[in-house]
């Protein structure tokens, strides 16, 4: 299975989306959740599919080497990942069910399996993460994946600043140096 990314030395995550199941989730129990990411996001997506829709008039070979038509009325009218996922990613991909893809891509079930140092670093007040799905007790388990929470941060948002409201600024170069410093120490080793 990943003889091929044996050239892999070490890896970064930032506000990954542990579960997948438990992401959807929090996706369509929330306004924000169902209105503008899930369904701003669905748009996008399909607006980026749509040049290309004609080249579902006919069957396609899936990931698993099967013949498949997929429905492209239901795909043009997606209004969420999950919808995206339910009439594209799962056929084309040959999963039986939203479910069993959702568990299949979850990184949680994957972080046992890493074997270099690894960083994933996440926001507690995250909203596209459910605090529920951060993996503490797999990372704990597997010395190779350092996991680091920060209180403040949301999704890929962290700020610096001395004080809340005080000479703050959108700081994505703090969460990069962090990334960086850590690959560089890891990588000097």
């Amino acid at each position: 299975g990943f003889a091929k990314w044996e050239r892999i030395e070490a890896g970064v995550a930032l506000a990954c989306p542990y579960d997948l199941t438990e992401f959807d989730k929090l996706m369509h129990s929330s306004v924000v959740g169902r209105y503008v990411y899930g369904k701003g996001l669905a748009r996008k997506l399909i607006g980026k599919l749509t040049p290309y829709i004609d080249l579902f008039n006919q069957e396609v070979q899936n990931y698993c080497g099967h013949r498949i038509l997929l429905d492209k009325e239901q795909l043009l009218k997606a209004e969420s990942i999950r919808d995206i996922d339910r009439h594209l990613t799962v056929p084309l991909f040959g999963y039986d069910s939203l479910e069993q893809y959702y568990k299949d891509a979850s990184s949680r079930y994957r972080l046992k399996d890493i074997r270099v140092p690894f960083l994933a670093m996440s926001a507690i007040d995250d909203p596209m993460i459910p605090k529920t799905s951060i993996p503490i007790p797999e990372a704990m388990s597997n010395e190779h994946v350092l996991l680091v929470q920060t209180k403040h941060g949301g999704h890929i948002g962290w700020v610096s600043g001395d004080n809340f409201g005080q000479n703050r600024k959108w700081c994505a170069e703090w969460v990069e140096k962090v990334a960086i410093s850590y690959l560089d120490k890891v990588l000097e080793n």
